[in-house]
């Protein structure tokens, strides 16, 4: 390896959370080398862009963001470009043909030669590193946060065994690789000591967590994350509902660090296309778990994620899915159109759903869950809520937080009124003044200290 002389790195991180946890610990693996990261990609050395292909537009916004940084180093603006992640993962040889400027691409299972190939790139050499070895990182390294300095990822798995017949990540990400509980709570406890109090647990399919050992291990880690000192909220993400067991739900329930929320991306409700999507929970049982939750887990806020104009879905089944959305009243949604991924087998299917229809149905149901969310909204005025202050607003005396029910960047914002200054990380109570279709007003009830 060729010596890693001083440079300066600016950084692009695209796509999830997940992906933004592998930007963390590529930089952390320069963190005791002479880099210095700046903010803007003009007048730096390099630059590291992590992709997402999860799907067509993430793709194309990768695309687009490598060719823009393509055209700042034909200008003289820019010296290097190095493109990590799922993008070169996914295309491999054909995205290195097709982007000869480019001087670097690792894969997924790569980032952490980012400083021998950051000192090769910088002598003028291209370097292709995209062998899949489905590792898993090593579970002592660094890791460089992007996220305010209150709240965290927790990546605790890497890859899915499951065969949805619309989703690419197993043959970009792999199989389900497990880190073990010793080495997450290790990493935890590195956080909280960083001042971190929100842990926000996220992999390609939570609830599976140590299936890959024979046994599901998702609530264990739970209760042992729920002990480490400092750390007050905790939330997990990209939970398979089939897989969410008794044993979570009651970890829910006992463990007071674990917020009330539950995001659950069930994906469709009709019966025939979930077999489609070779999803092996049909409507029965989705309500019955749905159920299950509510009963347990008093004040949940459930989020959902469902695809409309997935190929076969006709009027019936897509007026089956609105019905559900009225029925159920979900407190958090996502909504998107299908898209037709090449080598996924959902691309195969008979009864393509035409785009123009896909966005009129998309807009149906995003106006239906408008009117939902105005409604249990409005049944927080007058309500005293915890929340987590995130940053400061740009109107003095007002700051912008989030309740448990929200997590960071999906969900809404609370718009605090305070008279007592408040900081990032700090919990205050507030008063809900006003609601609005997805986000909340309040007034900071009074503490002293700025803490709840």
């Amino acid at each position: 390896m060729p010596p890693l002389k001083t440079a300066t790195l600016s950084v692009i991180s695209l796509g999830c959370p997940k992906t933004l946890v592998d930007t963390e610990r590529a930089l952390g693996f320069l963190k005791k080398t002479p880099v210095r990261m700046v903010d803007k990609i003009e007048g730096s050395d390099c630059v590291l862009i992590n992709t997402c292909a999860f799907i067509e537009s993430a793709s194309q916004e990768s695309i687009d963001t490598i060719l823009n940084a393509v055209r700042l180093k034909k200008d003289g603006s820019l010296k290097k470009i190095i493109v990590t992640g799922c993008l070169p993962q996914r295309y491999g040889q054909d995205l290195v043909r097709e982007l000869e400027e480019v001087d670097a691409f690792l894969g997924t299972d790569a980032y952490h030669t980012l400083p021998e190939t950051l000192a090769r790139v910088l002598q003028d050499e291209r370097v292709t590193q995209l062998a899949d070895t489905r590792t898993l990182y090593d579970e002592l390294s660094e890791r460089s946060l992007f996220t305010a300095t209150h709240t965290a990822y927790l990546k605790i798995a890497e890859g899915c065994d499951k065969k949805c017949t619309f989703c690419t990540i197993p043959f970009i990400r792999g199989g389900q690789r497990s880190r073990t509980i010793e080495s997450l709570v290790r990493e935890a406890e590195g956080l909280a000591a960083q001042g971190v109090k929100e842990l926000v647990l996220v992999s390609q399919n939570t609830t599976s967590f140590g299936f890959d050992r024979g046994r599901p291990e998702l609530a264990r880690l739970l209760k042992s994350l729920a002990r480490v000192p400092g750390v007050r909220w905790i939330r997990f993400l990209y939970n398979y509902p089939d897989d969410f067991g008794e044993e979570v739900i009651e970890a829910l329930h006992e463990e007071e660090a674990l917020v009330p929320y539950v995001d659950l991306p069930l994906q469709h409700v009709s019966d025939r296309i979930l077999r489609r999507m070779a999803r092996p929970m049909g409507r029965a049982a989705i309500e019955e778990l749905l159920q299950k939750i509510r009963k347990r887990v008093p004040d949940v806020a459930i989020r959902t994620q469902f695809i409309v104009g997935f190929p076969g879905e006709g009027e019936e089944e897509f007026t089956e899915l609105c019905g559900f959305l009225n029925e159920w009243k979900f407190e958090r949604l996502g909504l998107f159109m299908f898209s037709k991924e090449e080598g996924t087998p959902s691309a195969r299917l008979d009864g393509q759903v035409s785009d123009r229809v896909k966005e009129e149905r998309f807009d149906r149901a995003s106006l239906l869950q408008r009117e939902v969310s105005t409604g249990l909204n409005a049944r927080l005025m007058g309500r005293e809520v915890l929340c987590l202050v995130d940053e400061t607003a740009q109107e003095k005396g007002v700051y912008l937080g989030r309740t448990a029910w929200d997590a960071p960047e999906v969900d809404g914002q609370v718009f605090i009124h305070s008279e007592e200054a408040l900081h990032p990380g700090d919990f205050v109570r507030v008063r809900i003044e006003d609601t609005l279709e997805y986000d909340l007003v309040g007034r900071a009830l009074r503490t002293g200290s700025g803490q709840a």
